[in-house]
């Protein structure tokens, strides 16, 4: 596990685990944003209250995919 603080910012963009995590993190604050809206498409109601089931498992899921894009963008990991 290396942390690379010093190391230039195109070398690190290019790693595959800062890519996956980037659009991990990309797809974990689109359903965190959108969790509204895929309750009221999943409910097929106008209004949804802020205690919804539906709702607060897309905001967890969304929070999830982002605390695990965090983690693989921190980490790297040597298989070879």
């Amino acid at each position: 596990m290396n942390l690379m603080l010093f190391e230039n910012l195109t070398t690190r963009l290019s790693q595959m685990n800062v890519q996956v995590g980037l659009v991990l993190a990309i797809l974990g604050l689109g359903m965190a944003l959108l969790a509204k809206r895929i309750a009221r498409l999943v409910r097929q109601k106008k209004e949804i209250v802020s205690d919804d089931k539906v709702l607060l498992t897309c905001k967890a899921f969304g929070l999830v995919m982002i605390c695990v894009a965090l983690i693989l963008m921190i980490v790297e990991w040597k298989i070879i």
